[in-house]
């Protein structure tokens, strides 16, 4: 499936959002990476597993978390809920990236969003332009 047209350019002195991809895949994580880096005006981050995505989270700002739910050293929600403990990380936009079926509690907050592996590279990137372009993300 092709991906859709890149998105233009920010205007100038607009600041460029960044998308923080947890995931410990070192193939799907480049791969992420790549993809919306290619086919967006987004910078990424990348870390391979919950320790290392909090640290990534002290030195910068993230404007949108995709958090993989099966990561080695806590899963997503239990790093999602590290996040949420402090005040100026907890509002940030997550998307899960997940196999697992369960649901949760912390799945049905109004920043969370959820996309079942496999996903269309295409419902991905729809979805992180959807989520950082909504007025408040300004």
């Amino acid at each position: 499936m092709p991906f859709p047209e890149k998105p233009s350019p920010q205007p100038p002195g607009a600041s460029v959002k960044t998308i923080l991809v947890v995931e410990d895949d070192r193939v799907t994580r480049k791969f992420l990476c790549s993809v919306i880096e290619d086919e967006t005006p987004y910078r990424v981050a990348l870390a391979s597993d919950g320790a290392q995505a909090l640290d990534v989270v002290r030195t910068i700002q993230p404007d949108l978390l995709a958090l993989d739910y099966l990561l080695p050293d806590m899963n997503g929600i239990e790093l999602y809920r590290r996040l949420c403990q402090v005040k100026q990380w907890s509002a940030i936009p997550t998307i899960f990236l997940t196999v697992v079926r369960e649901e949760f509690p912390e799945l049905f907050s109004p920043h969370i969003w959820v996309l079942r592996k496999p996903f269309q590279l295409d419902d991905f990137l729809a979805m992180l332009t959807r989520i950082l372009e909504s007025p408040g993300m300004e």
